[in-house]
């Protein structure tokens, strides 16, 4: 049985095999309409717009970043481990990045709140919640910047992922409570 499934995949009779099917059902499909065609996603709905634009979202947090009073005291945190990890990836390696989030997860044992006391940072959310999730942190600061810079990235002239950056001054060197 195995040999003639890989005899099926590299001789060269599936792709005429293909093509011919593929004639056949759009063929049926012309004369028999019974399903409508399916409506692009809406952005909102589009699940895998999460895995997409991270290195564009990471050079324009680096940008943004560089911008900062000091730069190299700069770290970015996001509001949960998904979104920071997503980000991490692809920022450069000397950039910290972790999560302040009350619950317990490995960015904890890779950055010790109290050794980055003083610091500024560069709060990644997107557009759900923003502004509330954006107060939640502003105790663990001296101050915090109130108004985001936007980052919205573009897939196929679609909006893909919007994000809000916000900017905090002076850590604490404390976790959410």
């Amino acid at each position: 049985m195995t040999v003639l499934l890989y005899a099926v995949l590299f001789l060269p009779i599936v792709g005429p095999v293909y093509n011919w099917a593929r004639d056949v059902s759009l063929s049926l499909n012309q004369k028999f309409a019974a399903v409508k065609p399916l409506e692009p996603f809406e952005t909102g709905f589009d699940i895998s717009n999460e895995l997409f634009g991270w290195p564009e979202i990471a050079r324009q947090v680096e940008t943004i970043r560089a911008q900062m009073p000091h730069p190299s005291t700069t770290f970015v945190f996001a509001h949960r481990f998904h979104s920071t990890s997503q980000l991490a990836v692809y920022l450069e390696p000397a950039t910290a990045a972790t999560t302040l989030y009350h619950r317990y997860n490995q960015y904890r044992l890779w950055f010790a709140a109290e050794e980055h006391i003083g610091w500024d940072a560069l709060f990644i959310i997107d557009h759900k919640r923003h502004q509330e999730r954006a107060e939640r942190y502003r105790p663990l600061f001296a101050r915090m910047d109130p108004q985001p810079t936007e980052i919205q990235i573009r897939r196929n002239g679609r909006l893909a992922q919007s994000l809000a950056v916000y900017k905090y001054y002076g850590f604490k060197g404390k976790y959410e409570k």
